[in-house]
């Protein structure tokens, strides 16, 4: 499926273009790898900051998405809501407020296809072409 959103796509089709699955299942199975223990949450940080730039790779070379604001909102926005979902358990804090993430999650993966409905799309309303 090619990732890039384009203005003719369906608000089905921008969801399965905005969700960073592959990047997300990678922190599933780093996050599920980590003990629980207080002292390794340190670790569930490291990753998470490492996977932000390669969530960026990963859709400018891999996928050949060439509309910075969609690698923008997808990197830096779904991804560390997506990955605050998988690892809420670690956060303490978030223990009385768990319905937060989730009811996050669930809003922004609604609202984002819809922000970025014209996006990688020139004046003249038409596909940027790559590179």
């Amino acid at each position: 499926m090619e990732r890039q959103v384009k203005p003719a796509d369906t608000y089905a089709d921008r969801v399965k273009k905005l969700i960073p699955a592959e990047v997300s299942a990678a922190f599933l199975a780093i996050n599920a790898s980590i003990p629980a223990e207080d002292t390794k949450l340190i670790f569930a940080y490291g990753f998470f900051i490492a996977l932000v730039p390669i969530c960026v790779a990963y859709l400018r070379i891999l996928e050949d998405v060439r509309s910075w604001p969609q690698i923008v909102f997808t990197s830096f926005i779904a991804f560390p809501i997506w990955a605050l979902n998988i690892a809420v358990y670690r956060l303490e804090w978030m223990h009385n407020k768990l319905f937060l993430s989730s009811g996050l999650l669930v809003l922004v993966t609604l609202v984002l296809p819809l922000v970025t409905k014209g996006v990688g799309t020139n004046a003249a309303n038409k596909v940027v072409p790559k590179d």
